[in-house]
């Protein structure tokens, strides 16, 4: 399995899970305003991809992006929980 990805979180683990996944060239911080809006009814994520951020990594392929994008949401995922 692929490694997840960096993220923010906010919210019951409980709750639906709400993914924000930024574009170019910014990072998981663009989402910031929409964590604290949605927090009170959704488990919200914010994704960090890599070559973002702070920690500049390598250009991956974009099989590598979805492959840790996949494995960062079922590592939060809890069984029967909504994907929104």
């Amino acid at each position: 399995m692929s490694e997840p990805l960096f993220y923010r979180s906010a919210g019951s683990l409980t709750s639906p899970l709400l993914v924000f996944v930024h574009g170019w060239p910014d990072d998981e911080t663009l989402w910031k305003g929409e964590l604290a809006h949605f927090s009170d009814r959704y488990h919200c994520v914010s994704v960090r991809l890599p070559g973002f951020g702070a920690a500049r990594e390598g250009a991956p392929s974009f099989e590598t992006i979805t492959e840790r994008l996949h494995a960062t949401i079922q590592s939060l995922r809890a069984p029967g929980q909504s994907l929104i």
